[in-house]
């Protein structure tokens, strides 16, 4: 037997595990960092919720603002939800097997070695017996011991040769497959989270567009010059109604119009308007959650910043993501 194939096969498979291993290695510190920026990037986006929300809380005086602006925070809130199963579809469908080509690999690189080891003890053997036959001849017993050691090493290594060509078929065929299935899971991800944040961001626009510029600023100016016009008035009935001395004056002297103690303690307190469904999402506040012991496993086993508190009457994040997963599935 000529151990040159098989040296040919061993060394082609142990540059491709190298090759493998190597590319395999980046792609699992690439696709860890990208959900690592997500969740950093979700994490921010809550962060830009609370503004919002905390903006359209401080508006008494301009309802098509503080209502509208509770909206847009409901929409952009739901973005990052979507964000966030974006961010965990990574290390839940791509890292693991990712991770799994280092065990892979270490297997076949050893096998690759065993086989090497074999079909250079087969090349010593049958340089040995030739050496062999050259000084004593084919007939001395020196010279048969010598070709039966050739013998059994070149079966050995025929043998390991056919173990790591099936091994090789099946490292090269799962590599091919893993490849493909890792990436598509990765676009397939990408495009349902665009598509959900088209949706969003078209529902946020609108909820922009319907705020009123016109409408907030008469609600302003009226609770502006509200207290004004009720000062005066207040001073026009002090100036020409004259009382005899000691004498107080009634009460009912200003029934006519609303009291200044009544309408400083009214223009003091925020005024709702709207229904009672239309109440503003509590959020609650986050932390910071960016200093990951694990990286990336870590930094998206928090859920970010997890608000427990509900959307609209849908649960925790992990809930709202595994009903988002559902629905995209379905």
């Amino acid at each position: 037997m000529d151990p040159a194939p098989v040296e040919y096969q061993c060394k082609l498979m142990n540059n491709r595990v190298d090759n493998v291993s190597k590319h395999f290695s980046y792609f699992l510190q690439g696709f860890s960092s990208y959900a690592r920026k997500l969740a950093l990037l979700r994490d921010k986006g809550d962060d830009l919720v609370d503004l919002v929300t905390s903006l359209a809380d401080t508006e008494p005086h301009n309802a098509s603002s503080r209502k509208q602006l509770h909206e847009f925070a409901h929409w952009l809130a739901m973005l990052q939800d979507f964000r966030h199963l974006s961010a965990t579809r990574i290390p839940a469908k791509i890292l693991p097997t990712l991770q799994a080509y280092q065990k892979t690999t270490a297997e076949l690189k050893a096998a690759v070695k065993k086989c090497t080891s074999l079909s250079d003890k087969t090349r010593s053997s049958l340089e040995a017996a030739n050496k062999i036959r050259a000084k004593s001849g084919d007939t001395s017993a020196i010279f048969h011991t010598a070709f039966e050691v050739y013998r059994t090493n070149a079966r050995d290594t025929a043998h390991q040769g056919e173990i790591l060509r099936i091994h090789a078929k099946e490292f090269e065929e799962n590599k091919l497959r893993d490849t493909q299935r890792c990436l598509l899971d990765f676009v397939r991800s990408e495009m349902a989270f665009h598509c959900r944040a088209i949706e969003m961001y078209t529902a946020a626009y609108r909820s922009l567009q319907a705020i009123s510029p016109e409408e907030d600023l008469d609600e302003f100016l009226e609770a502006y010059e509200l207290m004004d016009d009720t000062g005066n008035r207040e001073s026009n009935l002090a100036h020409s109604v004259s009382l005899p001395t000691g004498q107080q004056r009634p009460q009912s002297s200003l029934s006519g119009g609303p009291r200044l103690a009544d309408i400083r303690s009214s223009a003091s307190q925020p005024v709702l308007h709207g229904d009672s469904d239309e109440r503003p999402v509590d959020y609650a506040t986050v932390g910071p959650g960016k200093n990951a012991t694990n990286q990336t496993q870590s930094a998206l086993a928090s859920g970010g910043h997890q608000r427990q508190t509900g959307r609209s009457g849908l649960g925790t994040r992990q809930q709202r993501s595994r009903t988002f997963e559902e629905s995209d599935t379905d």
